[in-house]
């Protein structure tokens, strides 16, 4: 069987999707986006939601990313 994930980084990977979750409602009225629609504007957009909106610093905005 592979390996475990630390339950620090579950934690941090359901933070993220609600992060997302959070920034495509109020930026986009939708709740999922096909990957393939995800580009250099959206992540940019959705790092500025990070920084501004959610006050994350600069180290867990990029982790986000």
């Amino acid at each position: 069987m592979g390996a475990e994930f630390e339950k620090s980084t579950l934690q941090r990977y359901e933070t993220c999707l609600m992060h997302a979750k959070d920034f495509m409602q109020s930026q986009y009225n939708i709740s999922d986006i096909p990957v393939t629609k995800i580009d250099f504007k959206f992540l940019n957009d959705f790092q500025y939601y990070l920084r501004s909106v959610r006050k994350c610093a600069n180290n867990s905005a990029i982790k986000y990313i």
